[in-house]
């Protein structure tokens, strides 16, 4: 695979992360009152992203924190499997 296809295929991976996290932040925000189930989990990455750059702010801007560390470490935690991946069948191969 090379190396164009990997940032697209962690891109695309990034993207729907982000997607499944606006969907489990809308569901736990408008239909539960508490977390919901598996919310921590899902979320992970941007919950871990947005603990290192937030204090005190607003919820808007904790919100858009949210999602773009879901999106950031999603995608570049995948496009370092997928070049962990390709180098380990690349080293078989030979």
């Amino acid at each position: 695979m090379n190396h164009y296809r990997k940032k697209h295929w962690a891109l695309v991976i990034g993207a729907v992360a982000m997607l499944i996290g606006a969907v489990f932040f809308a569901l736990s925000w408008f239909v539960f009152d508490h977390d919901m189930p598996g919310y921590r989990i899902a979320l992970s990455p941007g919950i871990l992203f947005m603990k290192l750059f937030t204090e005190e702010l607003d919820m808007g801007l904790k919100l858009v924190l949210l999602m773009a560390g879901q999106f950031v470490i999603t995608a570049a935690v995948s496009y370092l499997l997928l070049s962990l991946s390709n180098w380990f069948t690349d080293t078989k191969k030979s």
